[in-house]
């Protein structure tokens, strides 16, 4: 089964969307367009943080990494949140806090707290990128290679991507081993591409991980290592990437590089379940359906 690589924006949604899965060990994923980690926050993507937005009960506008309440129990309580976390961002940007100004463009980005713009948080995005905001520099280039309100363009969001990566941050790194791995941009080359999503999981992106977790299991870009396919699957897992969940399922269900453990694939393909990836639901219900008629047979 195919899926489209992930891509992320680094917009402050608390788990990604990112940008979907490696379900079945198919394409790797880009960083997704809706997922990522908060751009003040040091926590990786799919983590479960917050977005950065302050404190509604705090009137001092200088905080912008408390997390603002979910709204999930007053949706009206929540809106109001993402309104004054769009006022407080707003004064932060314009008295130069470049941060702010990323958060701003998430909230353009996400209508969260002000009419849907990706034309606004692309300014805003381009404004924090010139300032080395390396979060709204893989926006950028994320608007770049979707086309969100700018013109196409694969070669100039490897040029953002780079920038980030190049400053050290992992997500950028993540997000140009993809650029690598399909060509967008760049002349195609996984060994660029393995180094890369390398990169990324060193410095904690769960997407890095799990796409690294592919080349390994395959041996593209390098010689296959069934270890560290494991090893760094378990690493996207723990950091929330559900796909990285799912194919770690896969190997303790397959017996590939660890020794064969149903009862470990299921917590796996719960894990990712949990994380609303469907392959890994489908999968825990079939473990269940075998694990029933096994025990109907076996009186």
């Amino acid at each position: 089964m195919n899926t489209r690589p992930l891509l992320w924006l680094v917009i402050a949604l608390a788990a990604v969307s990112s940008l979907s899965g490696c379900r079945r060990f198919r394409s790797r994923k880009a960083p997704p367009a809706s997922a990522s980690a908060s751009p003040l926050a040091s926590a990786p993507i799919p983590s479960t943080s917050a977005d950065p937005l302050a404190d509604p009960g705090d009137p001092d506008p200088g905080d912008l990494t408390a997390a603002a309440p979910s709204g999930d129990d007053d949706p009206d309580a929540g809106a109001e949140a993402f309104r004054r976390a769009f006022a407080l961002h707003k004064k932060g940007c314009d008295k130069s806090d470049w941060d702010a100004c990323t958060n701003l463009g998430v909230d353009y980005q996400m209508a969260r707290g002000v009419p849907k713009s990706s034309a606004k948080a692309f300014l805003y995005y381009t404004k924090a990128c010139d300032h080395d905001v390396m979060a709204a520099c893989d926006n950028v280039g994320t608007m770049y290679r979707d086309g969100d309100s700018v013109p196409l363009d694969p070669v100039k969001a490897c040029t953002f991507y780079k920038k980030s990566c190049d400053a050290d941050h992992p997500q950028g790194c993540s997000a140009l081993g993809y650029m690598y791995e399909t060509g967008k941009g760049v002349t195609r080359d996984d060994r660029t591409a393995r180094d890369l999503y390398q990169r990324g999981c060193d410095g904690a992106d769960p997407l890095g991980c799990a796409n690294l977790g592919l080349f390994y299991k395959s041996g593209r870009g390098g010689p296959a290592d069934l270890h560290m396919a494991v090893t760094v699957l378990r690493k996207a897992c723990d950091g929330g990437n559900a796909d990285g969940c799912f194919n770690l399922g896969e190997m303790y269900e397959s017996g590939k590089g660890i020794r064969r453990d149903l009862k470990e694939a299921a917590r796996w393909y719960k894990e990712a379940c949990d994380a609303d990836n469907a392959d890994g639901c489908t999968r825990l219900g079939q473990l269940a359906r075998k694990s029933k008629a096994g025990s109907a047979s076996n009186p």
